[in-house]
């Protein structure tokens, strides 16, 4: 994704909430959202499933859905980035290198998409 993407919508989180029952249609969303708006689309997601959980009587913890999430060091691991993990943990990658900052963001906004899933299609486990 190209960080300074325009045709970004401003109702694209309630969209991606939609969209989660296809994995094309989600990626082709989450791919219009810049790069600076990402933080707010995974925070969007995050409360919406806190929300969905607490709805199905199933609340979810913050270390339940953080233990989900790809660290930062097995990123580092599967890109093959050099740097400290302290410089990823610091998020001065989203300054230096916002592709990468880009991708790993996604990956847990992904990661999002399947527990939402889970937790509205609570018989099919995923």
């Amino acid at each position: 994704m190209n960080p300074e993407t325009t045709d970004f919508q401003p109702d694209v989180e309630r969209e991606l909430v939609i969209a989660c029952e296809d994995p094309q249609q989600f990626k082709g969303l989450l791919d219009k959202v810049p790069f600076d708006k990402l933080p707010a689309v995974q925070n969007y997601l995050w409360n919406y499933l806190v929300n969905l959980a607490r709805e199905n009587g199933r609340p979810l913890e913050r270390h339940e859905i953080a233990g989900r999430m790809i660290t930062n060091l097995d990123y580092q691991r599967r890109t093959g980035c050099r740097e400290s993990e302290e410089t990823c943990r610091a998020k001065i990658c989203q300054i230096t290198n916002p592709n990468c900052a880009s991708d790993k963001i996604k990956m847990h906004i992904n990661t999002l998409r399947e527990m939402i899933l889970e937790y509205k299609n609570p018989q099919e486990e995923r």
